[in-house]
């Protein structure tokens, strides 16, 4: 999936020119993303595999630690540092799914906002409060 033109890692630089990504559009101008943001995808990537289930009885150190990952256009190893990241976001969310009693939280879900030009992203965890019978 692209990064989206309006993402929050951009936000210092949109929020101070709001004209920025319809300019880019129409200078047909490709969008390219730095390693910090390139690092929090693949930090987004480990939270969804914790999220999910998906380790297959490993820890997120015995399944991540070390390895590389090609993310953009960089080449990035995982380091502790970026597993506590992980850890630390998904014990919030934990939290957060118990204290609202979230009986089916949606993990990594595509949303769109159409009514405002081109906006689109992958919301981490979106909670219903929305309580159903």
């Amino acid at each position: 999936m692209a990064h989206a033109k309006l993402s929050p890692s951009a936000a210092k630089i949109w929020m101070a020119c709001p004209g920025m990504p319809q300019l880019l559009a129409s200078m047909d101008v490709e969008y390219k993303v730095g390693i910090p943001a390139a690092t929090g995808t693949l930090i987004h990537e480990m939270v969804e595999t914790l999220l999910k289930g998906r380790l297959n009885n490993l820890t997120i150190e015995e399944y991540y630690l070390g390895t590389t990952h090609h993310v953009e256009d960089f080449d990035i190893t995982v380091d502790q540092e970026m597993i506590d990241c992980a850890n630390s976001y998904v014990d919030y969310i934990d939290k957060r799914i118990q204290e609202l009693d979230i009986k089916r939280p949606l993990i990594e879900e595509k949303v769109n906002m159409p009514e405002i030009h081109k906006i689109y992203g992958v919301q981490q965890m979106l909670f219903s409060l929305v309580k159903t019978p």
